[in-house]
């Protein structure tokens, strides 16, 4: 039963840190992904 309650705990601080860590990493990934717009938007700047 001890064991039991461990997993839980350790599962439920696992779950409860998830978003606080993709929150972390999210800023990161956005950045990049708002650099390739950048990018396309002046690509298609350089035709015009």
């Amino acid at each position: 039963m001890k064991k039991f309650l461990l997993l839980s705990s350790v599962l439920f601080a696992f779950v409860v840190s998830g978003p606080v860590f993709a929150d972390e990493v999210g800023p990161a990934k956005p950045t990049s992904s708002s650099t390739q717009p950048t990018t396309s938007a002046s690509t298609e700047g350089s035709p015009i």
